[in-house]
């Protein structure tokens, strides 16, 4: 009964605090919280969330991070490696040294096949598989053993994902 009534009075503070920001950076706290506890059990090792305007970094104890949103081309890491595409609209991304994962909006056929052929000039081109249909398009292709392009074009919308295997 004590812990209902503790629960119900914090629940009423917060709500009743202004509207300055309080009550959403403690919202984001708890959320920080909270998903850090998943992650913690899922993945049996003790990470790190930040959550920032919209976008959100794991950190994990090896140090590897992996950030998720944003609506702007990623540098570093697997990002790097392939060419910036710079047409349509960036609607999400998640990257890490190993992988990123863009979505783009907006995407017109012939931009998407240039930008297959840069990514040929930028050395994917071993192993390539591409494929057409009535809606979409497909290639990917490695750069090497271990690193490998993925563009797809379903409608308007691309996505474009580079996978660098950390196996031998």
């Amino acid at each position: 009964m004590k812990k209902t009534t503790a629960l119900l009075i914090a629940a009423l503070l917060l709500l009743a605090l202004p509207g300055c920001g309080i009550r959403k950076k403690i919202a984001d706290k708890v959320t920080e919280q909270i998903t850090e506890g998943i992650l913690d059990r899922v993945g049996g090792e003790d990470v790190d969330i930040d959550l920032e305007d919209g976008d959100i970094t794991v950190k994990g104890e090896d140090g590897k991070e992996l950030k998720i949103g944003g609506a702007e081309w990623p540098k570093g890491g697997a990002a790097d490696l392939i060419p910036q595409f710079k047409k349509g609209t960036i609607n999400t991304v998640m990257s890490s040294d190993e992988q990123v994962w863009i979505q783009i909006d907006e995407v017109e056929k012939a931009d998407f096949q240039q930008y297959v052929e840069e990514l040929k000039n930028a050395g994917f081109v071993n192993d390539s598989v591409s494929s057409e249909s009535e809606d979409s398009l497909h290639y990917h292709a490695f750069k090497d053993e271990k690193t490998m392009a993925m563009v797809d074009l379903n409608d308007s919308t691309m996505l474009i994902q580079v996978i660098i295997s950390s196996e031998e």
